[in-house]
């Protein structure tokens, strides 16, 4: 492959770089850290866009891409959900059900569809996930910032629960449209 060809997965891999700056900016706790942590956020949703742009308008498409694409959006938005975790705005299930969801898509389901010939591009319920991912951590860092510099006083730990528990749901729902086309498969033998 040519450099010209690697763009879209070398604009995939700052996800995991932005997912540890993310994590250190987060952990300071204060609202300038926060908003540039948001910032980071926006800019990793807008490297995930781009790269998908890039590759598709060059008609540039290799299983390495399809793979490592969602595989640093899941890295990216594991040092966020650690993040939020150890500052106690979420609870650990939550983290453990964001890594089950991603260990049967990466132990299970890719490799069954990879085996099977299918395609392993994403869907769209992965992408509204993703999406969603995004939402989510944008939304509870603004509320973070504007509870701390407004003194709303919200119970944010509920907020972000709510929000984040949401996001997982989304997020194990969408293994529906990942498998079905496995099952598809399966019946047809």
């Amino acid at each position: 492959m040519t450099f010209k060809q690697q763009i879209p997965n070398l604009i995939s891999l700052v996800r995991i770089p932005l997912g540890i700056l993310f994590f250190i900016l987060f952990s300071f706790q204060n609202s300038i850290a926060i908003l540039t942590g948001t910032i980071i956020i926006i800019i990793s949703g807008l490297t995930d866009h781009l790269d998908g742009a890039i590759a598709r308008k060059n008609k540039i498409f290799s299983s390495y891409g399809k793979i490592i694409d969602p595989f640093c959006d899941f890295i990216f938005f594991l040092f966020v959900f650690i993040s939020f975790y150890l500052l106690n705005y979420i609870p650990l299930p939550i983290i453990l059900i964001f890594l089950a969801r991603e260990t049967i898509m990466y132990s299970v389901i890719r490799p069954l569809t990879a085996k099977k010939n299918l395609n392993t591009a994403a869907k769209l319920p992965g992408k509204i996930k993703t999406v969603f991912q995004f939402f989510t951590t944008i939304t509870s860092c603004l509320l973070i910032i504007f509870n701390s510099e407004l003194s709303i006083n919200l119970d944010l730990v509920t907020y972000i629960t709510v929000l984040f528990s949401l996001s997982v749901t989304i997020s194990f729902v969408s293994l529906y449209w990942y498998i079905k086309p496995i099952l598809k498969n399966e019946n047809r033998k």
